[in-house]
């Protein structure tokens, strides 16, 4: 579960970056779900890992990410409290995800449908929340 989570992170991660190179902040909503849902579920998958707990891991890796301060100077970064309610939402929404998946998985009998569950959720929630914590023009 550990290595599984670690490595799905790890994997989205420098994916994610590469994403935004080459279609910028619509990666978030177009290349991000498909790919990081693919990588926790295969993994876990892969290494028989818990689902539930890979997707767990996943989601605090990417919540702790959240809450480290940017790389940039500070003052261009966002304050601690501002980063505390993106980190929350990663976690929970990695949550929903492995439970999307789960109930996918046990409700149709195949992984690959309790996947595209999942995949849809999370374009879903990342347009939402995308749109959410986007900074709005006065």
């Amino acid at each position: 579960m550990l290595l599984a989570g670690f490595l799905a992170a790890a994997l989205a991660f420098f994916a994610n970056k590469l994403g935004q190179r080459v279609i910028g902040q619509a990666a978030a909503v177009y290349w991000a779900p498909p790919l990081e849902e693919l990588a926790k579920t295969g993994l876990a998958l892969l290494f028989r890992a818990s689902l539930w707990g890979t997707h767990l891991v996943f989601g605090a890796l990417e919540a702790l990410v959240e809450l480290s301060p940017p790389q940039a100077s500070p003052a261009q970064g966002r304050g601690a409290k501002r980063r505390l309610a993106p980190a929350i939402a990663s976690l929970t929404g990695h949550l929903l995800f492995g439970l999307v998946t789960l109930w996918g998985w046990q409700w149709f009998g195949h992984w690959a449908v309790g996947l595209l569950a999942a995949v849809i959720t999370h374009f879903l929630w990342n347009a939402i929340v995308l749109d959410y914590f986007q900074p709005k023009e006065d």
